[in-house]
């Protein structure tokens, strides 16, 4: 089974740079076939991927996300599957490139760090751990998305503010939707973010015994919640567009990042599984 699960990783690979191929293709040249094919592909990917992680779930008898092989790959996953939900939502494809790219690499450390790890925590091996971890991961996943908008945003606004038409300027869409991208992807974020929160609170007093609401890592998860609940509402209140969306939506990379960070240095969370 290792050898058939390591061929379907390299089958998969393939087909991430099929994905990428005829989004760069499209981007570059314009060409109707990669322009009609391309979410083909990036479908089947996403589809080829979730049979992936299925048959590796059954294989370890725990999600997998409990090494960097499994990491990477699920990560490499949550950013198809994030940008795939915002190009059927937007009918908007001129930015896969660029999300493409992260995901490949990733992809590609995923095949070269290839390790079944069957051997995990009996509480790793619980079905709401995964969907509790795996909605977390996709939500921030939607975050760093959303800021990748902005800086493509800035990057976009820059070029038209000095007069540099290049291939950036011919090729990505204009301003406003891009703003409208962004706000895209921080609100798939924010209901995945919700998701993971809402199964951590019902489930996870039952499986720790020595849970605390106190938690660093639930202190963190809870700010950063309340940082783009925040910034939803003030966005439909119209207080929050243009520039300022960009920059709230950059800012608050930033800060899970901070987050992620700074409750790394308590080691007395029930979160630590070492």
């Amino acid at each position: 089974m290792d050898s058939f699960i390591n061929i379907l990783n390299l089958f998969l690979l393939l087909f991430y740079i099929l994905s990428f191929t005829s989004y760069f293709l499209d981007f570059k040249n314009d060409l109707p076939f990669f322009k009609n094919s391309k979410r083909i592909f990036l479908f089947l990917t996403i589809l080829i991927h979730l049979i992936f992680i299925v048959l590796l779930t059954n294989e370890l008898k725990h999600f997998p996300i409990t090494n960097k092989f499994e990491i990477f790959s699920f990560i490499s996953f949550s950013i198809v599957f994030t940008y795939f939900l915002i190009e059927l939502l937007t009918d908007i494809k001129g930015t896969g490139l660029f999300l493409l790219a992260f995901s490949l690499i990733l992809q590609f450390q995923s095949v070269f760090l290839f390790k079944l790890n069957p051997n995990v925590l009996p509480i790793l091996k619980s079905i709401p751990m995964g969907l509790h971890i795996s909605t977390a991961i996709l939500s921030y996943t939607a975050f760093s998305i959303s800021a990748v908008y902005g800086i493509l945003y800035f990057l976009l606004y820059n070029s038209i503010k000095t007069n540099k038409f290049g291939l950036y300027f011919n090729k990505l869409p204009d301003l406003e939707i891009l703003e409208k991208l962004s706000f895209t992807a921080m609100s798939i974020g924010i209901i995945l973010l919700s998701i993971a929160i809402i199964i951590g609170i019902i489930w996870l007093p039952i499986a720790f015994t020595n849970f605390n609401y106190y938690d660093p890592k639930i202190i963190s998860t809870f700010i950063v919640w309340i940082f783009y609940v925040v910034g939803i509402i003030r966005k439909e209140l119209g207080n929050l567009y243009g520039k300022k969306l960009i920059r709230f939506a950059i800012i608050g990379l930033f800060l899970i990042i901070l987050a992620s960070m700074g409750s790394s240095f308590f080691t007395y969370s029930f979160h630590t599984f070492d």
